[in-house]
């Protein structure tokens, strides 16, 4: 069992090293860390998993305490009920607060994309159709395909034509590839059409400005 010191370490640093796990992906500097960013993304649920044992635990503690009765054994359970109780405060205030960064981040890439987009529409002005990928907007529409502002997802991705039972044919998508997890398959997309259904394949949309973030 962790001593009350150890305790109320953990209770201040995990929701700090969950947030700074969680919210490294979406920081704009430095590139290179963009690798480890991903690595520090995968192990956030580790970190945030106690939660669900903090809550009963610290009414655990205040029982004991209640009925041992004896010196000092209150304040001690009371100590230890009372870490648990800020362990749970603060991961709630971390995770509240990656939420909302990470949409802060995602409305910077979505007013990036834009210039993307502009530049789509500027090939397609000139040669009649979409271009087959998006280095053929370079140099003469564009310099460069920016840098998405996120070092956990850098890069914009392109697909001509893409089949969707509810897209419009004809047309593209560009996107970012924005995983939580292993397992996970979020993407923040743009249809040249700007009209996204709620639900993709049961996974809710979220509108950003132009753009949709799927939640998977």
């Amino acid at each position: 069992m962790l001593t009350q010191r150890q305790l109320w370490a953990c209770a201040v640093l995990l929701p700090a090293i969950a947030y700074l796990s969680m919210s490294m992906v979406i920081w704009s500097t430095p590139r290179s860390f963009g690798g480890d960013a991903i690595k520090l993304l995968l192990l956030s649920p580790f970190v945030v998993s106690p939660i669900v044992a903090a809550v009963p635990y610290s009414i655990y503690c205040v029982v004991q305490g209640i009925i041992q009765r004896k010196e000092g054994e209150f304040l001690t359970h009371l100590s230890r009920s009372l870490a648990c109780f800020s362990f749970t405060l603060l991961t709630i205030v971390a995770l509240r607060s990656w939420i909302l960064h990470r949409h802060q981040a995602f409305v910077r890439a979505s007013e990036i994309g834009d210039e993307v987009v502009q530049a789509i529409s500027r090939y397609r002005n000139v040669k009649g159709e979409y271009p087959d990928h998006l280095d053929q907007l370079v140099p003469e529409m564009i310099d460069e395909i920016p840098y998405t502002g996120m070092m956990g997802y850098p890069q914009f991705d392109y697909q001509k034509d893409y089949q969707y039972s509810w897209s419009v044919p004809g047309q593209y998508e560009l996107y970012i590839h924005c995983p939580l997890g292993l397992m996970n398959w979020d993407r923040f997309m743009y249809w040249p059409s700007e009209v996204y259904p709620d639900y993709i394949h049961g996974n809710r949309l979220e509108r950003i400005g132009r753009w949709a973030y799927v939640h998977e």
